[in-house]
């Protein structure tokens, strides 16, 4: 009997106590497999065991992961799907790393370079590490230049002796080519004011954890679309010494205390309990103004638009859309045409 077909029933407070092992883990997983495939984006939802099962290798790489919340652990697979992003692996797009009996989902480079890649807006974007025998030279100023020429290293015992000095990421825009650099230094100073803790990706994987912070100070110049966003407001968090607990994004049947894990069905409910109140002279002008905004939204979700990624992108809430007004209701429904516009054409 595969793992998948095992049906045991987990009471709601169970996904917020620690698993324990692997096996009670998986044993979860099965019984929720639909619910997390209901919580991705369509095109999504077959490789959701697949999700679960690149979680399960995560947790026996690291079983301190088996610490975290159950919900938390789900809910990281959820975020990172919903970013189009593999957890861990060899493709290093986003790692998982616990914080105070959650885990917290990080994007890697690697995921960094695929957002911005795969939006389409700007030039293919790279990072590199600077050796010490590598020719470096940056010039600044009104015409800004990176010169990089690799060093020798022949023989194994040469790279292995090898040592960073420089890291940087480049890409050209419609104005011209943006770069950010970062010394060996620099980037030292940059984990130790901002890492979660003295275990995790920048104690294992210090070089590509600092090609990343180049990356994210790059993207700070580029367009971006709601997945990049996502994905630099998660290291923002992580940036203020605060783990971002994903739990939010995964409920388990049955417990109403719980936020939906789907924004659609947020505002699927949303709009239907404001449309019967349309039709009351009584109903307070903000609601009139806010209802638009709900239909708005719900043109965008049936053309295909993911409703979590673009919330996240107006910087707002269900709740924030039912209670907006004026200038505000206006600037809402101005982002909401944009984003539906630039979504792909059937």
């Amino acid at each position: 009997m595969s793992e998948m077909a095992t049906t045991q029933k987990f009471s709601p407070e169970a996904y917020k106590q620690p698993a324990g092992n692997i096996t009670v883990l998986k044993k979860m997983g099965a019984s929720i497999v639909a619910s997390v495939a209901d919580a991705l984006p369509g095109f999504m939802r077959k490789q959701a065991p697949a999700m679960l099962r690149a979680l399960y290798t995560e947790c026996q790489k690291s079983p301190a992961l088996l610490k975290c919340s159950p919900q938390s652990l789900f809910g990281a697979v959820i975020q990172a799907a919903q970013m189009g992003l593999q957890i861990g692996g060899a493709l290093g797009q986003c790692y998982l790393v616990p914080f105070k009996g959650s885990v917290t989902l990080i994007p890697g480079y690697k995921g960094y370079i695929q957002l911005v890649n795969r939006s389409g807006q700007v030039g293919i974007i790279n990072a590199f590490v600077v050796y010490n025998k590598d020719q470096f030279d940056v010039t600044m100023g009104t015409a800004p230049t990176i010169t990089h020429i690799p060093g020798s290293y022949p023989t194994a015992a040469d790279v292995r002796s090898r040592k960073p000095v420089a890291y940087y990421a480049t890409c050209h825009t419609k104005t011209g080519p943006r770069f950010v650099v970062l010394t060996q230094a620099e980037a030292e100073v940059h984990r130790d004011r901002f890492a979660l803790s003295q275990n995790g990706p920048w104690r294992d994987h210090f070089e590509a954890m600092s090609l990343k912070t180049c990356i994210i100070k790059l993207c700070k110049y580029l367009p971006m679309s709601a997945e990049l966003q996502t994905a630099t407001a998660l290291d923002e968090q992580l940036e203020a010494g605060d783990g971002v607990d994903c739990s939010y994004l995964f409920q388990v049947e049955g417990d109403e205390d719980e936020e939906l894990a789907e924004p659609k069905d947020k505002i699927d409910a949303l709009r239907q309990k404001l449309a019967p109140r349309q039709t009351e002279a009584e109903a307070p002008a903000h609601k009139a103004n806010a209802s638009p905004l709900i239909e708005l939204l719900d043109q965008y979700i049936a053309a295909g638009g993911d409703s979590g990624a673009l919330l996240t992108k107006l910087d707002a809430t269900p709740e924030d859309l039912e209670n907006a007004m004026g200038g505000r209701a206006d600037k809402y429904k101005a982002a909401i045409r944009k984003a539906m516009s630039e979504l792909p054409r059937p």
